[in-house]
């Protein structure tokens, strides 16, 4: 009876999660991916869990995001892609294993964290991760500064990494600090952290 009772309550959060991740690509006009909600087994917004099932990730940005949101993924997508050793590359759409970035006007309702700038979901097949959704408040992403400190750029990275199963540093100067206006980079222990994010036989692959 226990069992049966953890195994309902976890595919009814596994239903709500994507419930809301279908709910975030609607608003912002973007087609969500295939989810076989049976093969799944649990989503989370707990980064390193497992790594990618796959090495090649299609990160999908809509059209209408903001041209600077668009810059800095493109420069993030590339540098994660280094540090973590799995390939993410912007796709007009997402397929297979895949990033699905989402931005959004006053999405408080779809945040863990009301008065968060950004949050990132992985959704998991076993113990291999094969989707996450970054949900970004548009309303403050334009209150940011572009560069330095707090910036677009770190809280991009920042997100990024967390897909990459990379959790919060203690280090403030860490762009993985859960305040990023004092982060100034990606520290050794990030870098590290994602490295164990990626499938063992990813390495080779990357750009």
């Amino acid at each position: 009876m226990r069992e049966n009772l953890r195994r309902t309550a976890a595919l009814l959060c596994l239903a709500a999660s994507a419930a809301v991740a279908a709910t975030a690509a609607q608003q912002a006009n973007v087609e969500p991916p295939n989810w076989d909600s049976a093969a799944m087994a649990q989503t989370s917004n707990q980064p390193g869990e497992g790594p990618w099932l796959d090495c090649a990730l299609a990160v999908h940005l809509p059209a209408s995001a903001p041209a600077d949101m668009r810059t800095h993924l493109e420069e993030a997508t590339r540098l994660v892609s280094q540090v973590a050793g799995v390939n993410y590359t912007l796709s007009q759409q997402p397929s297979g294993s895949s990033v699905t970035v989402v931005p959004l006007l006053r999405p408080t309702t779809l945040l863990s964290i009301p008065g968060s700038a950004a949050e990132a979901t992985s959704t998991f097949q076993g113990n291999r991760r094969i989707m996450a959704t970054i949900i970004i408040d548009l309303d403050a992403w334009r209150r940011l500064p572009d560069e330095g400190r707090g910036s677009q750029r770190q809280l991009v990275l920042h997100e990024l990494l967390h897909t990459a199963g990379v959790g919060h540093a203690q280090d403030r100067r860490s762009t993985m600090a859960p305040d990023l206006g004092t982060a100034v980079g990606i520290t050794p222990d990030a870098m590290r952290a994602a490295r164990e994010g990626a499938p063992t036989d990813c390495a080779h692959e990357v750009r």
